[in-house]
């Protein structure tokens, strides 16, 4: 069994744990926009890989158009904004 004695886990292994956890953490604190920009960046990577690019624009622009919708359903504003403003564009699109 490799980087074990006996089924125990070297010490080194779980010392190079700890430090990775650590500067993870001093990242999230420390640098949290380049950390989550990074994240996200490698994530996209991948999708585009997996995916395809436009597959992956069409899920992330689908989240955000359910993002702004949750976002301004939560503000309690949505359902009143469609209701006043729903007619006023059905109106505009009918004089043609």
């Amino acid at each position: 069994m490799r980087g074990s004695r006996s089924g125990r886990v070297f010490p080194e292994v779980i010392g190079m744990k700890e430090k990775l956890w650590q500067g993870l953490v001093s990242l999230w604190t420390n640098e949290r926009g380049k950390f989550v920009g990074t994240v996200l960046g490698v994530l996209f990577a991948v999708c585009v890989l997996v995916f395809g690019f436009w597959s992956t624009l069409f899920v992330l622009v689908c989240g955000g158009v359910g993002l702004f919708i949750g976002h301004r359903f939560d503000q309690g504003t949505f359902l009143e904004d469609l209701r006043d403003n729903l007619p006023e564009r059905f109106q505009y699109w009918h004089r043609f």
